[in-house]
């Protein structure tokens, strides 16, 4: 049997004060205020102390640590001045300054004065204590000066001070003395950043309120994986059957994969058998067992217990046997799924080991004359050959193929050979096949070729063959998550019962966390009693508290016969869960209580359904960390893109800044004159290069000039050539060129 200590609980939290997550090294401090007696609790405060960096967590750090040593301190009592203490100001000021240490001085000397001022006097030193750690004895202290109204005031003024370790003491001490004032400042602890504050209100809070005590529990176990551990650790002081359910959802999202979160469960169930949550535990098994393997084990570990408690007559792998067809029909009654279980599993397996042999060997008797012969006889070999393998893919085109079929999918199974012929011949097999055939054709080609299997899955899914279908199902969830996500999303829309039936089978073997975000959505969008009726009771299958909320939030926006069909699903939720006989009313004592608080049972109730634990920013948080971690070679390549597009350094050439209130003008200035030409003037120039966009010749006269050409008869001219041309036009071009038009002087 595996029971919870002390001692693994100190090694955890030990473990947690050495985190570098700051949230698990404020829970560790919290959770270490139990733990003081042991030795090495001191010695391991004092070295987080030493190193750490956070102002806030080194000053609760110390203070417990103060706390601890005032506790253990034996000295002698404090030599007080000669004169009477009759003067509740002198009383104060000297506790607030150290003059005064000792509780049991303080207590002397607070006996002495009226009661008035002894009142007045402890109220001051509660509100004006900068030291929450000597604050803590005064929970100790008599009743009639402790639990006065003024100084009961003054406690809670200090629920809003950021010690943790003093808050969870002084929600203990209102608890028993105040509930009322706590009750009013309820909420303000309800919203703490701190988890075992929200945690240590909770429970209170299951003392007014318990379906918003249990919903808020289930949301601050599951809203993070980090404060998971000791938020949990609650479910250790509250009625078993009150947080089963809670149990279950940690169950669901894969706590029994953590070595402290599955001994805590393992706890939970050896030492409370209960019949209903074996059932739960049951379904789980059926509808998940491929995600949760653990549970199997945890389901002999309950049996076990119910077999301790006399709850059960029969041995306990017996009953877990018996109990699947049991809960198989629980689930078809609850939701029409058939799922079929083969209780003498074990039974058949050993019974076809056995024949195995015995065939093989009257197949080796026999000449090889036949398929059915030489498959029997590959079924007894360890490996495949080459030619067997030939042998193999030539049966599956025969005529014969069909009539052995069943053989060949053994041989195939074994074997798992990955040609193409094999996996189209499976392809092919997928109609026409038995229902046992058609699931092993399904589990080969998920194993083989996932991809060539996917497009089948949809049309699959809607088989009329149940076990074929819920087969398709999980493989379809299986391989391709997202797409089936949508696919579910299709067939609730269509408004058939085929497409309807597939996608409550799948919904079932879903989180049901995933369910409820699907099916909210679309009972909040749809106006179709049909719709609700026919998958609310996924929700009586696997209830929750959440779920319970969610609807209760939904009723809200709907009206006429939907909110009509709404409320029965509600009140039938509430059954499962046990909450019918205990939902909160406008009359009777909770009105009574909150009389006196000059806030109504109503009003109380909406501000506690405002508080959420599980918000939508942490569900879009989570949806971008997954996107992240799918794709974090494309996020790497981007940002390395955005990099580089940053901080690639600039080639181009700067430009002077212009003042905008200054008109911009160009203004060319010619260094010196360009040469002169006359019109009809014959001159001698030598060809040094063209223009073909202006088409313009550069060209150099005897003189030294140069000029551009523009010749008005086009010959055959090349660079370095010189003739005689006589100018018919003279221009000078805006960049201070000389341009020129001639022609061919004869």
């Amino acid at each position: 049997m595996t029971r919870i200590n002390e001692t693994l609980l100190l090694e955890t939290f030990l473990a947690d004060l050495r985190s570098d997550d700051l949230l698990l090294r404020e829970l560790a401090v919290c959770q270490l205020c139990r733990f003081t007696h042991f030795p090495q609790t001191i010695a391991a405060l004092t070295a987080a102390e030493a190193v750490e960096e956070n102002p806030d967590l080194k000053k609760q750090i110390k203070s417990l640590i103060q706390l601890v040593s005032a506790e253990k301190r034996t000295g002698t009592a404090t030599a007080l001045p000669d004169t009477a203490y009759l003067d509740e100001s002198r009383i104060t000021d000297d506790w607030l300054s150290g003059r005064i240490s000792g509780h049991g001085d303080l207590l002397d000397l607070l006996g002495k004065l009226p009661e008035k001022l002894r009142t007045r006097a402890a109220a001051t030193i509660i509100d004006n204590e900068t030291e929450l750690y000597r604050l803590i004895p005064f929970f100790s202290w008599p009743p009639e000066i402790i639990t006065s109204p003024d100084v009961l005031g003054a406690f809670v003024t200090r629920l809003k001070d950021n010690d943790s370790i003093f808050t969870l003491r002084l929600i203990s001490f209102l608890s028993a003395h105040s509930p009322a004032l706590l009750t009013k400042n309820l909420q303000i602890l309800l919203r703490s950043k701190n988890a075992l504050v929200r945690s240590e209100a909770i429970k209170f809070l299951f003392k007014v309120s318990r379906p918003h005590a249990l919903r808020l529990l289930e949301e601050s176990i599951l809203s993070s994986e980090k404060s998971r551990r000791s938020a949990s650790t609650f479910l250790l002081l509250l009625p078993f059957n009150d947080i089963k359910h809670v149990v279950l959802s940690l169950i669901e999202c894969g706590s029994l994969r953590d070595e402290f979160l599955q001994k805590l469960i393992y706890h939970l169930v050896y030492n409370n058998p209960d019949m209903d949550f074996f059932k739960r535990l049951t379904v789980i098994e059926l509808l998940r067992k491929d995600e949760i393997p653990e549970i199997s084990a945890l389901r002999t570990e309950a049996a076990e217990a119910l077999a301790l408690a006399d709850m059960i007559n029969e041995d306990k792998v017996t009953f877990c046997r018996n109990s699947l067809i049991k809960i198989a029909d629980y689930i078809r009654s609850r939701s029409g799924i058939a799922l079929k279980v083969n209780a003498d599993n074990e039974q058949t397996t050993d019974l076809e080991t056995q024949s195995e042999p015995a065939d093989s060997n009257a197949a080796t008797d026999r000449p090889d004359q036949t398929a059915e012969d030489r498959l029997t006889r590959l079924l007894s070999q360890d490996s495949l050959s080459a030619e067997n393998k030939n042998l193999v893919t030539g049966l599956l085109e025969s005529a014969q193929a069909e009539k052995i079929q069943s053989l060949l999918l053994k041989v195939l199974y074994k074997f798992k050979p990955g040609d193409a012929a094999v996996i189209s011949w499976l392809e092919e097999s997928l109609g026409r096949s038995n229902t046992q055939n058609s699931i092993l054709v399904l589990k080969l080609l998920a194993e083989m070729s996932p991809a060539r299997l996917l497009p089948h899955l949809p049309i699959l899914c809607l088989s009329e063959d149940d076990p074929l279908s819920i087969q398709a199902i999980r493989l379809f969830r299986k391989h391709n998550s997202k797409l089936f996500l949508k696919q579910i999303e299709k067939w609730l829309l269509e408004d058939r019962e085929v497409t309807w039936k597939a996608a409550r089978a799948a919904m079932l073997m879903m989180k049901i966390e995933d369910s409820r975000n699907i099916l909210t959505r679309a009972f909040f969008s749809t106006q179709r009693v049909s719709l609700i009726k026919f998958f609310s009771p996924i929700f009586r299958v696997s209830p929750d508290h959440l779920t319970l909320y969610e609807l209760e939030r939904l009723l809200d926006t709907c009206r006429g016969k939907k909110r009509e069909v709404l409320q029965e699903e509600i009140i039938l939720l509430k059954e499962s869960l046990g909450l019918i006989s205990q939902t909160e009313t406008k009359s009777g004592d909770n009105e009574q209580k909150f009389a006196a608080l000059q806030i109504t049972w109503d009003e109380f109730c909406k501000g506690l359904e405002k508080i959420r634990y599980i918000s939508q920013n942490q569900k879009f948080t989570n949806i971008m960390v997954a996107f992240f971690n799918q794709h974090q070679t494309k996020m790497a390549m981007l940002v390395l893109a955005l990099l580089a597009i940053i901080f690639w350094p600039d080639t181009e050439i700067s430009r002077p800044t212009i003042d905008s209130s200054q008109s911009l003008k160009t203004e060319f200035e010619l260094i010196r004159q360009p040469p002169a030409a006359k019109v009809g003037e014959i001159k001698v120039f030598e060809l040094e290069s063209y223009d073909p966009i202006n088409r313009l010749w550069q060209a150099r006269s005897l003189s030294g000039d140069i000029f551009k050409l523009k010749l008005t008869n086009f010959g055959d001219y090349k660079k370095g050539d010189r003739g005689n041309f006589r100018i018919t036009n003279y221009r000078i071009s805006n960049l201070g060129f000389p341009v020129i038009t001639c022609t061919p002087a004869n």
